[in-house]
């Protein structure tokens, strides 16, 4: 080959070189080199393929949309939702299990919606974890009183077999099962 046809073979080499690194760089929302976990996701360092196959997926995690973010966010945010518990009192593990198994749960939905809002910032794994550990823990439910020794109780008693007068001033109710 002549020196010329080498020039250009380089030139347009670093030319599709860089194209990919600047696509791969946009498309995942963060910029590669700079630290964040984006950044990383960028370089190869954070994808939803790299994380242990026992942490739930983005698509298992009910009540919230990651279709905005990127794939470093989106990787950044499915790992801390897997890692971090929550603590609304439920005892069903990290935020990710809780959306799963209780939808219905309003504080690990916020949580990962904080978490979502923070990522999109441009905020690192460690500082959206310290966010969310900033936020104040649901009250804990109060135990029900116990019923006072006074409680009149109505057990309608409809078409049920019963003995004694129609107006006692104490019923008793058997419940029982005959099998």
């Amino acid at each position: 080959m002549s020196k010329a046809k080498w020039i250009v073979f380089w030139v347009v080499s670093l030319v599709v070189v860089f194209y990919i690194g600047f696509k791969a760089r946009t498309d995942s929302g963060g910029k590669s080199g700079d630290g964040s976990v984006a950044g990383k996701a960028a370089a190869g360092g954070g994808t939803l393929a790299s994380l242990p196959t026992s942490y739930l997926r983005p698509e298992q995690i009910q009540g919230v949309s990651f279709a905005d973010l990127g794939e470093g966010k989106k990787y950044t945010v499915v790992k801390i939702a897997n890692e971090v518990n929550c603590d609304c009192g439920c005892g069903k593990g990290t935020l990710a299990q809780c959306r799963r198994d209780d939808p219905g749960c309003s504080h690990s939905r916020t949580q990962i919606e904080k978490a979502i809002a923070l990522a999109k910032q441009g905020q690192d794994a460690e500082a959206i974890k310290q966010a969310l550990n900033a936020t104040p823990k649901p009250a804990a439910a109060q135990p029900a009183a116990p019923p006072s020794d006074n409680q009149v109780y109505k057990v309608p008693l409809d078409d049920s077999p019963w003995e004694g007068t129609e107006y006692a001033k104490v019923t008793i109710v058997e419940f029982s099962d005959f099998q």
